[in-house]
């Protein structure tokens, strides 16, 4: 189901190490853009969401749709990885988007978290 639906909607499947994610790469030629970053919660992974994620952005903003096993129903889920390697995972799939910012280096509670 996710596949069809995902590919339908123009995103390609992605996997940095034990991320995977779904990517919609913009036009050839756009010049770089903050990605939209969607993270889903308990179901059936990010296909329910991909009407929704294209009306989120227009054509030239990148959005990085994550598939967490651990959330999804999956047969065989694998444990999430930390907050720290999760961090550090996404920053290196926006970095191969080629997204103008990429995951902050502070952890969540860091209070340059917040700071741009």
């Amino acid at each position: 189901y996710t596949p069809c639906v995902m590919r339908r909607a123009s995103f390609e499947r992605r996997k940095e190490e034990e991320l995977t994610y779904w990517y919609r790469p913009v036009p050839a030629g756009t010049p770089p853009t903050e990605a939209l970053v969607f993270v889903h919660g308990i179901g059936i992974g990010p296909a329910p969401y991909a009407s929704f994620l294209g009306a989120c952005a227009d054509e030239g903003t990148p959005i990085v749709a994550v598939e967490m096993g651990a959330f999804s129903q999956r047969l065989f889920p694998c444990a999430p990885p930390s907050p720290d390697r999760f961090a550090a995972l996404l920053h290196a799939a926006l970095g191969r988007g080629g997204s103008a910012r990429r995951a902050r280096d502070a952890a969540p509670d860091d209070p340059r978290w917040g700071a741009r």
